[in-house]
């Protein structure tokens, strides 16, 4: 009993840390719907999970990207990562990032989702591209996400 007790605090615990990154995550002006960045989800090569959504808000000087990861079906499916990239208006890359998600290990039963968060500590230029996508791995690459393949960049 005590046990299932240490889960399901473990578990609360989880979805108000979630929650409350979400609610600081969204608290500033959403660059997407003001049209001054535009935002691409990149369709995900597997077969089971992919980026559900996704937004681009700017707190202060600092550009918050967020986003959910979905579980398709009840088949399990580990290994992967968020690569998220932004490219200027002129078409240079200003930054590649990866990033996982929370929790770690998407549920097979419920919403099925996870989320994310990266925060850039500057402003993006007018008519930037956000691109999103999940990258699934057939290996571990350590707690970085570094796996030498960005699938956000384009090329």
């Amino acid at each position: 009993m005590e046990k299932k007790y240490k889960k399901s605090l473990t578990s609360i615990l989880i979805l108000i840390l979630v929650m409350g990154v979400s609610a600081c995550a969204t608290s500033g002006l959403n660059l997407v719907k003001t049209g001054a960045v535009n935002l691409e989800i990149i369709p995900s090569s597997s077969r089971n999970i992919f980026v559900s959504k996704s937004n681009v808000y700017i707190d202060g000087e600092i550009t918050v990207i967020i986003g959910s990861v979905k579980l398709k079906s009840t088949v399990f499916e580990s290994g992967g990562h968020v690569d998220i990239a932004v490219i200027g208006p002129e078409g240079q890359i200003i930054e590649q990032i990866s990033t996982g998600y929370v929790p770690n290990i998407i549920r097979r039963k419920g919403t099925r989702e996870s989320h994310f968060t990266v925060r850039l500590p500057f402003d993006l230029p007018e008519k930037s591209i956000v691109r999103v996508g999940y990258h699934p791995l057939t290996r571990t690459t350590g707690l970085t996400f570094r796996c030498g393949q960005n699938i956000a960049v384009p090329g």
